[in-house]
């Protein structure tokens, strides 16, 4: 079995965050989706994008740790 958490943890620890905006109009129409979501982008130029399931059939939200943002909503700007 694949060890999903010890994959990721690899494929970001130590990464710095560049910035974090919503999806395009242009990138909803090619993942054919309804509601823009966050993405997280990685100065590396890797990023982190949330879907509501592993087939990406529409996009998630980010729950924080933060007080001040508990929630990075889908469909926002």
């Amino acid at each position: 079995m694949r060890d999903w958490s010890g994959d990721a943890t690899k494929a970001f620890e130590g990464k710095v965050v560049k910035n974090i905006r919503y999806t395009t109009e242009g990138e909803l129409g090619e993942l054919g989706w309804d509601f823009r979501t966050p993405i997280v982008f990685f100065t590396d130029g890797s990023y982190l994008m949330p879907s509501a399931d592993d087939e990406g059939n529409s996009g998630g939200v980010f729950f924080t740790s933060d007080d001040s943002i508990d929630t990075i909503p889908r469909g926002g700007k």
